[in-house]
């Protein structure tokens, strides 16, 4: 009888926990209280100021196709006169880069400094374009072999739509003690895959713009074309690309091809943009080898001084651009004659905002200068003042500071003031820029500090008679 109670007991406490589980909830105790439970507080979401995080479209978009490192090549002597031979050995890749293995015999009694891929001397290719991957330097003691290497990115290949490397040129200087030089000129080579290569399917023009390219570098296109806008002594502009990086900074890149039968150096000058001249010299600079493809970029960052310069004379986004294009030889004799390429790259028609204050007007020339800027870039603490130069006199002028002639608030600067040569019918703009060191010195922290400006200038003629030296005096 008594187990027959406990096994009842046991089925009622069962039946009950299951109710309590699963069966119908019991009435809330708080059911018509405005406080909700503590517990029920616990899982509710925690507001913060902090903004949600955003994805980069071109950290998850399709990116650029991997290397092919498939080419190939046997051992080959490059090089062999009197002093060295230079054997390269093979060609490898890993996962990110092409490794050029070399044997480098110095046949001398003196040490010999071999230099590839540099500065002063580069005239390495891959695949017909110039590349400045490739840089090797070392030093081989008297009458010894060394092996050397060096290597060039998939990284940077692929920005010249190199995707496998077919053939390629490289190049060295060579430095004995006595600083004499011997320049090997290009060592061409072909690899296993170079005869079943398809050079008009890869290359820079087809790789530029395309949605891959703008993920993998993060850059966006603004403007691009395949136009022939150059064709002067076997030197043709074949590709022009305007882009914007992460950084919100635009930069100008220029596909050159030289068809004459020598290395040819090309120059970029007279740069304009939205109509205003930013700089009157040569700012890019590249030389291909005869047959070769060269990518000029055009950087204006430096030329405008400032972000902040660049935004107030409207000139930091290329609604317009011009320069002038010129070729010449290893003596700077031109083989391709200087000529002017235009090219709208917006459909904004914005053009430089001229305002400011006019400080001179004479002879068809006038100046006009904009406020004091405070730089808003983290590499500079300069204090900045532009100023305009209209050249209406009928022919170029060619404009000089007069040294130490610069005072800030009446104080002595010794900073340097750069104006440009300005041909008839164009404005450029010209900087005063007021170092740290002297702001510091004189207790100088911000644009609205600086009251006056003053400086005298000589501008002169095509002939170099001068016209004017006028003393320029900005009071703000």
């Amino acid at each position: 009888m008594f187990k027959k109670i406990i096994a009842v007991l046991l089925a009622v406490l069962m039946i009950t926990g299951l109710v309590g589980c699963g069966g119908e909830k019991p009435e809330d105790e708080n059911k018509g209280n405005d406080k909700p439970k503590t517990s029920d507080t616990t899982d509710a979401p925690v507001e913060t100021d902090e903004p949600e995080p955003t994805v980069d479209p071109h950290d998850v978009g399709e990116k650029l196709a991997e290397f092919n490192p498939t080419g190939t090549v046997e051992e080959t002597v490059l090089f062999d006169n009197e002093i060295s031979k230079i054997t390269l050995k093979s060609l490898e890749y890993t996962d990110y880069e092409a490794i050029f293995n070399l044997s480098i015999e110095n046949k001398t009694d003196g040490e010999l400094d071999y230099s590839c891929g540099s500065v002063g001397y580069c005239v390495n290719s891959v695949n017909g374009y110039m590349v400045s991957e490739g840089f090797m330097n070392c030093q081989v003691p008297a009458n010894t072999t060394q092996d050397e290497s060096f290597d060039m990115s998939f990284y940077s290949l692929k920005q010249y739509g190199i995707f496998e490397i077919a053939d390629f040129e490289i190049g060295f200087s060579i430095t004995d003690e006595e600083y004499n030089k011997t320049y090997t000129g290009p060592l061409a080579v072909k690899t296993s895959i170079a005869d079943g290569y398809d050079y008009s399917k890869h290359s820079f023009a087809n790789t530029a713009a395309t949605q891959a390219a703008q993920n993998t570098y993060h850059y966006n296109i603004d403007y691009f074309a395949a136009d022939e806008l150059y064709n002067e002594g076997g030197i043709r502009l074949v590709t022009e690309v305007l882009y914007t990086n992460d950084e919100n900074e635009q930069y100008l890149m220029l596909e050159f091809e030289n068809n004459s039968d020598i290395a040819a150096t090309i120059s970029i000058s007279q740069l304009t943009v939205n109509g205003l001249l930013i700089n009157d010299s040569s700012c890019a600079v590249e030389t291909p080898n005869p047959g070769k493809r060269t990518i000029i970029k055009v950087d204006t960052r430096d030329m405008l001084a400032d972000p902040a310069c660049a935004s107030a004379l409207n000139a930091a986004r290329m609604n317009t651009v011009s320069f002038s294009v010129e070729a010449y030889d290893e003596n700077y004799n031109t083989i391709a004659d200087g000529k002017t390429v235009s090219m709208k790259t917006s459909d904004d028609t914005a053009s430089f905002d001229s305002t400011g204050t006019e400080v001179f007007n004479s002879d068809g020339i006038s100046i006009t200068a904009k406020p004091a800027i405070d730089p808003i870039s983290e590499y500079r603490s300069d204090i900045i003042v532009a100023l305009l130069l209209k050249n209406n006199s009928g022919e170029q002028i060619s404009v000089e500071y007069i040294r130490d002639t610069l005072k800030i608030n009446g104080i002595a600067c010794d900073s340097t003031i750069y104006p440009s040569d300005t041909p008839n019918g164009t404005t450029s703009v010209f900087f005063v820029e007021i170092d740290e060191s002297f702001l510091e010195e004189n207790s100088l922290s911000a644009a609205s500090q600086i009251s006056s400006v003053e400086f005298e200038l000589k501008i002169s003629d095509s002939d170099g008679s001068v016209i004017s030296e006028p003393t320029i005096s900005i009071q703000f």
